[in-house]
C-alpha cells in the first residue's frame, strides 16, 4: 500500500469511530418531552425512564415541607380531559409555583405512578403584551 492509501484509511477510520462516539453520546443523553396526557397514555411503557413531561400546576395539591426540604404537587393536561400525575421533588422550591402555571419536570416515573423530579422549570408567563392599536 502506499502512503496516500494509508492515510486515507486512517482518515476514514477516525470519522467513522467520532461519529460513533457521537451517535452514542446523544443517544444516551437524550430526554423525552411529553405531556401529562401522553404520559398516562403510554402507561408503564415510561416507568424508570428519563423523561421531560410539561402540564399546568394544580395549586391546591402544592405541598412543601422545609423541614425535609421535599415539594410534592400535581401536574395536569387540561387538554387531555384533566389528565394529572404526581410529582416529588428533593430541592429548594422555585419561585413562580402559581396555581395554573406552565411547569416543566424532568425525571423518573415510579412504579406508583409519581415523578421522582430531579429539575424544575416554571415557565415565565409572558410579560409583554401587544399595544392596542392606535394608542398607548
Amino acid at each position: 500500500m502506499n502512503k496516500r492509501t494509508r492515510i486515507a484509511i486512517g482518515v476514514a477510520v477516525i470519522f467513522v469511530a467520532l461519529g460513533y462516539l457521537v451517535f452514542t453520546g446523544v443517544a444516551r443523553s437524550a430526554t423525552y418531552y411529553l405531556t401529562v396526557g401522553e404520559i398516562k397514555a403510554k402507561g408503564a411503557s415510561m416507568i424508570g425512564r428519563s423523561v421531560r413531561v410539561t402540564g399546568k400546576l394544580d395549586g391546591a395539591s402544592l405541598k412543601w415541607d422545609p423541614t425535609k426540604i421535599v415539594l410534592t404537587f400535581d401536574l395536569t393536561d387540561p387538554a387531555a380531559g384533566g389528565s394529572r400525575v404526581s410529582a416529588v421533588y428533593h430541592g429548594i422550591r422555585p419561585d413562580g409555583m402559581d396555581d395554573g402555571r406552565d411547569i416543566v419536570i424532568e425525571g423518573k416515573l415510579t412504579d406508583q405512578g409519581s415523578f421522582d423530579v430531579k429539575n424544575i422549570l416554571v415557565k415565565c408567563p409572558s410579560k409583554y403584551e401587544a399595544q392596542p392599536a392606535g394608542g398607548k
